[in-house]
């Protein structure tokens, strides 16, 4: 038999069994399906996150955090102060350095209580480090401010359209409260709101700008808590080539030893890459585990055929067809199932990827129709995308055709083994 022949044959009898073939051929669409789509979805979530993450970092920018003792790999903690900016600042790889001073308080406007976090930051540097994300959509701008807040979009907007909680003047209370050996007190203070930020779509990112943060002058808020201590400093370099990098932190290093902790946006775009990658695969392992499902399917139809054509098998090898021939013939069979398992897989799998995110990035707008807010956007409907890569596809088509031939090779070659004298007997 030549190699056309055996395939001619092996796609006649198919079709000659076309339920069987059919439903052995779903349990590949669906394994195959489920594994496309699902990778596709991991490279598209783990690309958004990349971008939310580009939103609200610059990749020139790390950040000094405080460590604290069980963090750290000495037995005693080192606070980050003020003033160490301007150690940082005049490394010679730094372009500009800005302590950040965190507290927590309750904020009061309008019957409006909230437990939030002041951000204490020098207005300018600040500006100058996120000069993309930093920027005002209502107010009257950095030169007026002074005791003044600053408030992130979502903020002020908190129910997702154009009411707010209060308008530019407006004063706000805010309470926070101070602990000593013997006793807590609650200090209140008076602030003016000075402006708003714009929609910038990311929260509380390691000191960048958020949506939900409020901000105050460093020097004024170093004055009202009574402290000059910091929780982080923001260090913009003159580049973001991972020499510059690498030396800044060997110099922040040399300044503060062990007992602070160094952020860049490639550490953690590279921890949430491999996060993301882990799931997607964990996920995809699912999927994979559907396909050897079906793989097992066709191992069982394929056993079934070689007992039903048994007598046929005897008749072919009288005629002279080889045991590799027979073995053609079933081998083949299973790589047809697989084949078109295949193919038609990846093509349910793209429709149910794109399927799957339009009804994510969708949510939020049926959530604000329902909630009677349908001319405003929803600050959380972020557009999520799957990606397909031509190398995906073939490797998925691949995986599904190794699959279909590994589980019948047994069918194949118990079919060539057969005995001619045997096989024409059986009935």
């Amino acid at each position: 038999m030549k190699i056309r022949d055996i395939l001619g044959y092996s796609g006649i009898t198919l079709i000659s069994r076309k339920k069987r073939a059919m439903f052995t051929t779903i349990g590949v669409v669906v394994g195959i399906a489920a594994i496309i789509s699902l990778l596709a979805l991991g490279e598209g979530l783990e690309q958004t996150i990349n971008d939310e993450f580009d939103k609200g970092f610059s990749t020139d920018t790390i950040t000094i955090a405080k460590q604290t003792s069980i963090m750290s790999r000495t037995d005693f903690e080192v606070s980050l102060y003020i003033n160490d900016s301007s150690l940082v600042e005049n490394l010679t790889l730094v372009e500009t350095a800005v302590a950040v001073l965190q507290k927590q308080v309750y904020l009061s406007l309008n019957g409006t209580d909230v437990l939030t976090v002041v951000y204490g930051i020098d207005f300018e540097k600040y500006s100058q480090l996120y000069p993309n994300t930093f920027k005002f959509r209502n107010g009257s701008g950095l030169e007026t401010l002074n005791d003044s807040i600053i408030l992130g979009h979502d903020f002020f907007f908190p129910w997702g359209n154009e009411s707010s909680i209060g308008n530019i003047g407006d004063n706000l209370t805010l309470q926070w409260a101070e602990r000593t050996s013997s006793s807590t007190k609650i200090y209140s203070s008076s602030q003016q709101i000075s402006g708003v930020l714009e929609f910038i779509g990311t929260y509380d990112t390691f000191g960048a700008p958020s949506d939900d943060a409020i901000y105050m002058d460093i020097h004024f808020a170093e004055k009202l808590f009574k402290t000059d201590e910091c929780s982080m400093i923001l260090v913009k370099l003159t580049d973001d080539s991972n020499e510059t990098i690498s030396t800044v932190s060997l110099e922040i290093k040399e300044i503060f030893g062990e007992n602070v902790g160094i952020i860049t946006l490639q550490e953690m775009r590279g921890t949430i890459d491999t996060a993301t990658t882990i799931i997607t695969l964990f996920l995809a392992a699912i999927g994979g585990i559907s396909l050897l499902v079906a793989g097992i399917g066709i191992m069982n139809v394929m056993t079934i055929s070689v007992l039903e054509r048994t007598h046929e098998i005897g008749i072919l090898k009288a005629l002279g067809t080889k045991d590799r021939e027979i073995f053609g013939i079933f081998l083949f069979e299973s790589l047809l199932i697989g084949f078109l398992g295949s193919i038609l897989g990846v093509a349910l799998g793209i429709l149910f990827a794109f399927g799957a995110t339009n009804f994510i990035n969708h949510r939020d707008s049926a959530y604000m129709q329902l909630s009677g807010n349908e001319n405003n956007s929803s600050p959380l409907d972020i557009q999520f995308s799957p990606i397909f890569s031509f190398l995906m596809i073939i490797k998925t088509v691949l995986f599904g055709l190794c699959i279909s031939v590994f589980f019948g090779f047994i069918p194949a070659r118990k079919a060539a083994r057969l005995s001619p004298i045997d096989s024409i007997r059986y009935e």
